[in-house]
This record gives structure tokens, sequence and C-alpha cells, in this order.
């Protein structure tokens, strides 16, 4: 009675041992065929929020540590022992500050999140300061409540997870640059969350079906992604692409395409491209102060901010006029 009392008060559409891959991935982390998400109740004394330290404000309850894919929760519910009512609820997403080998940027400070319970790991999730990014390995075949997190238990990301911790990274700064010198959150400036596919590689189609590439903003039923997936370095060689100014640039399309309503293609998707270059370079510039306005400088396609002509990607020839 207790767990369906907090579960009614959740009302969460898909719990953590409801999904086979989560289980699954559990098990195998823990080396234990039968661990598992599914909560179980402790007995607690405990205090009800925002109320005095008085005897009358502590009760007999029930704990429960409950995860839930959609929406996203970790939080503790606590349920009466003798009445069965909802107490309150922590959440369990502890913010924390670890340190990363970045792709493009050296050793950086970031954000992540501390997953108590069984987990016992740090994942790319970023709730500090109003910030609401979650980073996850893009499968295919999977929808994005059914990938497990990235995890790493002593939150120093070594350089071989680079590759999904870069541009985790990358977005706190671009939410900080908007934030702090627009006073804009999210896409839409509602603070929406944004999910980051790491090694995004599209399935692609039979000929003639729109390649949807591997570095691109995606609008999907109400969420905002980022595939940052690879580029090919100036030698021909695929290369990840979780360069602060790529992923700042992919972050400035979801604005220029929900706000604006800027259309892709044609003149519309020229101007766009051009806003995005110059805010990716603008964050870059709100990291270190000094940056290279060189678009895309790792890649293939670089377009330069101070000397157009300086690469033919970024007008009609070496010596032609830039064309926006």
């Amino acid at each position: 009675m207790a767990l369906q009392n907090a579960l009614d008060h959740l009302g969460a559409i898909e719990y953590t041992w409801e999904n086979e891959g989560w289980e699954l991935d559990l098990q195998e982390d823990q080396e234990d065929p039968n661990a598992t998400y599914f909560p179980t109740g402790e007995l607690h004394i405990t205090n009800l929020i925002d109320e005095g330290i008085l005897q009358e404000n502590y009760k007999l309850a029930w704990r429960f540590d409950i995860m839930a894919i959609e929406p996203t929760l970790h939080v503790a519910v606590y349920i009466d022992a003798h009445t069965g009512s909802f107490l309150k609820l922590e959440d369990q997403h502890l913010h924390a500050v670890g340190t990363a080998t970045t792709l493009y940027n050296g050793d950086v400070d970031f954000h992540t999140a501390w997953f108590g319970g069984l987990v016992q790991k740090y994942v790319l999730k970023d709730k500090s300061g109003g910030h609401n990014i979650h980073t996850k390995e893009h499968k295919n075949t999977i929808f994005w409540g059914g990938i497990s997190n990235i995890k790493d238990a002593d939150n120093i990301w070594e350089s071989s997870q680079a590759v999904h911790s870069s541009p985790h990274w990358a977005a706190h700064v671009m939410w900080d640059y908007f934030e702090t010198q627009h006073n804009w959150k999210g896409p839409k400036n509602q603070g929406e969350k944004i999910r980051i596919f790491s090694k995004f590689s599209p399935i692609v189609s039979a000929p003639g079906i729109l390649d949807p590439g591997n570095v691109s903003y995606e609008f999907i039923k109400n969420k905002h992604y980022l595939n940052i997936g690879e580029l090919s370095s100036p030698g021909g060689a695929l290369i990840p692409a979780g360069a602060l100014d790529v992923v700042s640039h992919e972050w400035t399309h979801g604005i220029c395409s929900q706000v604006a309503k800027m259309a892709g293609v044609n003149e519309p998707g020229a101007l766009q491209e051009s806003f995005c270059d110059i805010f990716g370079e603008l964050a870059e510039y709100h990291h270190n102060g000094n940056p290279n306005w060189i678009a895309s400088v790792q890649f293939q396609g670089a377009r330069s901010l101070s000397f157009p002509p300086a690469y033919s990607s970024s007008c009609n020839g070496v010596n032609a006029p830039h064309p926006i």
C-alpha cells in the first residue's frame, strides 16, 4: 500500500525496473543477476519539510528510493507508516563538480550529478544553478529513456571518456553565455532540458533519402536534442565533433528554429548558419576571452569570421567576397 501510494503520487509513465535495458545494465554493473531498481521500503523517522524541530513534526515513515525514465526522476518518497499519506520527497540528483579531459579544450571543471541508491556513480546530468543538460550515448535502435546513463565512479573523467564529457561541458558553457549575456535560458528561454546524444551515428537510409548528418539540432515531441557525432578532419579522417564552437553552433540552431522560426534552407538557412557561427565564437570568447574567430577550425569546412577568404568554405572561391 505504501509503495503504491508513493507511485500514485509521482505518476510517472515508466519506471526503471519496468525497463529491461535498465535492469540488465544494473545487473551487469553490479555483477549481480538479482539486482533491480524495484524499490523496497525502509522505515525512517523523518521531519516534515519547512516545519520546526518539534516532536509533533517528526513522523514514522516508509522511505522509497524511486527512479523513473519518463519523466526523468530520482527521488526519495516518504509515506506515513500509520496513515499511508504522502509526507515529502527529496531529489536524489545531488549536483557535483568534477573534472574532465576534453577533446579540444584541455582539462576543465564541469557539472555532473551523483546517483546514489543502487547506482553509486556520477552521471552526465547538469542541474546546477538552473542548468538543465543531460548527455547519453546514442543508440540507433533505442529511444532516449531506454538508454542507460554514462557513469563514472570518481567524477574524474579521463580522455577515454572525452567523446561524452566534451559536448556535456560545452553545453554548460553555452548555457552560461546565453544566460549571463542575454538573460536567456534554453532554446525557448523556458529553461527546457537539452538532451545531448554523444557518439551520434544515424542510420543512413536508401539513396535519395535525406542524410540527417552526424551533427545537428533536433526538436522532437517538444524535446530538444543536440546530436554530436563525428566530422571530417582536414586530413579526411572522422574525428569526434565535441568542440565548444561546434556544440554552441548547434545550440544556436535551436534558438533560430524555435524562436525566429527560420527555415534551414536557402537564404534563411544561410543566415542561420552565419548566426550559429557567430554565437559559436562568442561562446569561446565567454569561456576564455581569446576566441580564434574560426568556426570549426579542427574540421573540414572551417570558416573564418575575421577574414572569410582564408577558407574556401567561407566564400565563393579563395578570393571571392563572403556571400552573406
